[in-house]
C-alpha cells in the first residue's frame, strides 16, 4: 500500500491524480476538481471526505465517515495533490527553500514502522497521506462537489470482496488514527466546513448555462 506514494521519476506533471481501482468519476468531476486544485496546489483536493474527533469516553481519536458539515480528510481514492511542496527553513540571515515531493516525504520521512503498519493491514495509506500534508501545510484539505452518496464499489476479485467489505476495515482505521497521531506527537488534521461548487450549481437556471452539467445530474 505504501508503494502507492513512491516518488517515481516518471512523474513529471505538477498535479497528481490519485484514484482507487473502484472509483467512478465523470470527466466533469475530474475537470472541475483539477481547476479547483490550481487555486490550492499545496493541499489535497477531491471528493470523498472523512473526519476525525476526540472520543472522551475512550480517551482516544476516532474516525468517522458520517456526512456532516465538517471534514478533516479528503481520501486519496479520488483526489488531486501536488507532486512537490516548498519547505521554508528559517536561518540567521536568509531563508532556505527546499523542494520535496509529497511522495518523497511519505517514503523517506515517515518511519518504517508506519509503512509496515499500513502494508500489513493493507489499509490507512490515505489517512497517513492526509496526516503528512496537513502537518506540512498546517491547513485542511479542500472538498469539492460530490455525488449525494459516495459509494466505493464492491469489486469482486475471485471469491474475495474488496477491502471496503471487510468488517475489520473501519476498526483498523480507528487504530491508525491513534498510531499516526502518536508518532507525529500531535493531531495535525484540521477541520473545515468549506466546499467548493461550480458556478450556478443547483441554481434555478437552464442547464445549458452551466459548464459542468454532468455534476448537476449526479
Amino acid at each position: 500500500m505504501s508503494s502507492r506514494f513512491f516518488p517515481h521519476d516518471i512523474i513529471q506533471t505538477d498535479a497528481v491524480l490519485s484514484l482507487d481501482e473502484d472509483t467512478v468519476l465523470s470527466t466533469n468531476e475530474v475537470d472541475f476538481s483539477f481547476i479547483v486544485w490550481h487555486s490550492f496546489p499545496d493541499r489535497i483536493v477531491g471528493y470523498p471526505a472523512r473526519s476525525h474527533y476526540w472520543d472522551n469516553s475512550k480517551g482516544r481519536w476516532g474516525y468517522t465517515s458520517k456526512w456532516t458539515n465538517e471534514f478533516s480528510m479528503v481520501l486519496t481514492g479520488a483526489s488531486f495533490y501536488h507532486r512537490q511542496v516548498l519547505l521554508y527553513i528559517p536561518r540567521n540571515i536568509c531563508h532556505l527553500i527546499y523542494k520535496w515531493y509529497y511522495h518523497y516525504l511519505y517514503t523517506h520521512y515517515l518511519p518504517t514502522s508506519l509503512h509496515s503498519m499500513v502494508d500489513h493491514m493493507a489499509n490507512c495509506e490515505d489517512i497517513l497521506m492526509n496526516f503528512l500534508v496537513s502537518a506540512v501545510t498546517k491547513l485542511p484539505p479542500i472538498k469539492v462537489t460530490q455525488k449525494k452518496q459516495y459509494k466505493e464499489t464492491m469489486m469482486q476479485q475471485g471469491s474475495k470482496t474488496s477491502r471496503w467489505a471487510d468488517p475489520d476495515h473501519f476498526a483498523q482505521r480507528q487504530a491508525c488514527m491513534n498510531s499516526f497521531s502518536s508518532w507525529f506527537g500531535f493531531m495535525p488534521l484540521l477541520h473545515s466546513q468549506m466546499r467548493l461548487d461550480p458556478v450556478l450549481f443547483k441554481d434555478q437556471v437552464s442547464i445549458l448555462r452551466k459548464k459542468y452539467r454532468d455534476i448537476e445530474r449526479l
